[in-house]
């Protein structure tokens, strides 16, 4: 069973247990108790993340409020909906770093991986791009390239 899956039942105060979307007219608090434990149930042992909750209430919304099922489960209805936003389109920054990634790949594949950042940031100005060199350290460091070093020699590897 997935998440949010299971029937939500609701014992009402006369003792009659009835599907929480029927009681969820008469008792709210009674349907709030009811989605927690669902919400937790269907976790496993798994930590609450944001993105588990916000998938929790995307598959309750049909039934319910999403201000009743953010409730119920302790999500601000402000992280919700900026959760969504983030879903629906990346961030100008995430664009840009995309486009970024692609080309700073690029440099560093046609120098057999041997390019650092100095040497791909002057590439990348070279080719019109304006970028600072610690965003391209960033980005190189993030997707781990790195480049070549030369061999260090000590004074005992040195014969006179």
């Amino acid at each position: 069973m997935h998440l949010g899956e299971t029937d939500i039942m609701v014992s009402r105060r006369d003792g009659v247990s009835v599907p929480a979307d029927a009681a969820a007219t008469s008792d709210d608090e009674a349907v709030r108790r009811a989605l927690a434990e669902a919400f937790m149930a269907d976790l496993n042992g798994l930590d609450a993340t944001n993105a588990r909750r916000v998938h929790f209430v995307d598959l309750q919304r049909g039934r319910y409020s999403v201000v009743l099922v953010c409730q119920s489960i302790e999500l601000p209805l402000s992280t919700y909906y900026a959760v969504k936003k983030r879903q629906r389109a990346p961030s100008s920054r995430a664009e840009r770093d995309r486009v970024l990634h692609e080309a700073i790949a690029e440099i560093w594949l046609e120098s057999d991986k041997k390019y650092g950042v100095r040497k791909v940031w002057k590439e990348l100005k070279s080719r019109d791009f304006i970028v600072a060199r610690c965003t391209v350290e960033r980005l190189m460091r993030n997707s781990g390239m790195r480049g070549s070093t030369r061999a260090r020699y000590s004074a005992e590897d040195v014969e006179s």
